[in-house]
């Protein structure tokens, strides 16, 4: 299974999120940082592009976020979505999808 990162962030927290996150971002096949692609998780038009620069099928993605607005565009786009609460509600929401 490949991993990617999909952050809204800014160049000054940028090393900041890869510090605290550290082992997430390790295990990433890519990462795209918004400041980095132009683009942010607020418009449509970043998750068709994701999901060209992946290359699957928009319905072979999950999407994991904590902003509901986030999960709502994803779906729109095909991509699947869970929205992030806890690690527990996120670990029952895997087990029931996969």
């Amino acid at each position: 299974m490949k991993n990617y990162i999909f952050s809204d962030t800014n160049p000054l927290r940028e090393d900041l999120i890869k510090e605290k996150t550290k082992d997430i971002f390790e295990i990433a096949t890519k990462i795209f940082l918004s400041h980095q692609i132009k683009r942010g998780k607020n418009d449509m038009q970043t998750y068709e592009y994701i999901i060209n620069e992946i290359g699957l099928k928009p319905e072979e993605i999950l999407f994991i976020d904590d902003h509901e607005k986030n999960i709502v565009l994803a779906q729109k786009a095909g991509i699947n979505g869970i929205l992030y609460e806890n690690s527990k509600k996120l670990r029952q929401d895997l087990d029931r999808l996969l």
